[in-house]
């Protein structure tokens, strides 16, 4: 089951991803003479990043929490998510979206509302839209056929509103930085950067039966494109002997300072908004590059 991940060209491929992304840069870094939109014009006025906007319409832009359902698979099911419009809106501005993935969890509707709402409490002053889709995993985790549902979710999100497509994040905690691992990496050029907080590669991106090693898979990742990523542990998690080797293997494939970030902070298995953040200042500031 772990190789079908490994087959699937996600639908975000299909969703206008411009050719030639060369990976992420700093938002601050972005050069209007390289920008093909101010090629011919240098005006002192002009900004120097343009957004690739979705053109998404119809959405409910009533600024809180909504939810949705796609249907995917074969035979089509129902999957839900849920997600959050910011104070504020515009929707004549192209809006980042960030993706939070859940953990485990008994109950996953609470699981996705609580992270949308914790989410939603860290970049709302940013106008970000939250979506926070259900897993369906045993145990209320993640599983290889929950990747086709996050696309049809970001999917139905970008037609639905004006989304940045530059500016697209994922973050997942425990089993959902597990899998978000797997489905940034396997996938990168829709991405701009994404974060993990509570997880580890060995879990489930490069430690199940049927997968390459770590090294290998992100050997082929690093060379298809690197994208900024930010990692986060307690060091009274039971994961920190496996999440604590992490950065090592992202920098044996290639990864450095500043696009590798490895933050330790005293705790457990656990995460607090302030930490979501810190982590949004660290992804936030990328967008892929044309």
């Amino acid at each position: 089951m772990k190789l079908l991940l490994r087959s699937l060209v996600l639908a975000l491929l299909a969703l206008r991803v411009a050719p030639g992304f060369a990976g992420s840069l700093p938002l601050a870094d972005f050069d209007c003479a390289g920008e093909a939109l101010f090629a011919a014009s240098f005006e002192d006025d002009a900004p120097c990043y343009a957004p690739d906007s979705s053109a998404g319409t119809g959405g409910d832009t009533t600024a809180g929490d909504h939810t949705g359902t796609v249907y995917v698979g074969s035979p089509l099911a129902s999957r839900s998510y849920a997600y959050r419009i910011p104070a504020g809106y515009d929707p004549a501005k192209p809006a980042p979206l960030l993706v939070a993935l859940h953990g485990s969890s008994s109950n996953v509707t609470a699981a996705a509302t609580t992270l949308r709402n914790n989410w939603g409490l860290a970049v709302e002053a940013d106008g970000v839209i939250v979506l926070t889709p259900h897993g369906t995993g045993r145990g209320g985790g993640w599983r290889d056929k929950d990747a086709d549902a996050i696309a049809a979710a970001v999917a139905q999100i970008e037609a639905s509103y004006p989304i940045d497509r530059r500016r697209r994040y994922l973050w997942g905690y425990s089993a959902g930085a597990h899998f978000g691992h797997s489905v940034v990496l396997d996938n990168p050029l829709p991405w701009a950067a994404y974060g993990v907080s509570a997880g580890a590669l060995t879990q489930y991106a490069c430690g199940v039966p049927g997968a390459p090693s770590c090294d290998t898979w992100l050997a082929t990742a690093s060379s298809t494109n690197r994208l900024p990523v930010s990692i986060m542990i307690g060091t009274q998690d039971p994961l920190y002997p496996y999440t604590s080797g992490d950065p090592a293997r992202f920098e044996t494939a290639g990864w450095a300072s500043p696009e590798l970030r490895y933050v330790e902070f005293s705790g457990g298995h656990t995460y607090y908004v302030l930490q979501l953040v810190d982590t949004w200042a660290f992804i936030g500031g990328y967008a892929q590059a044309r």
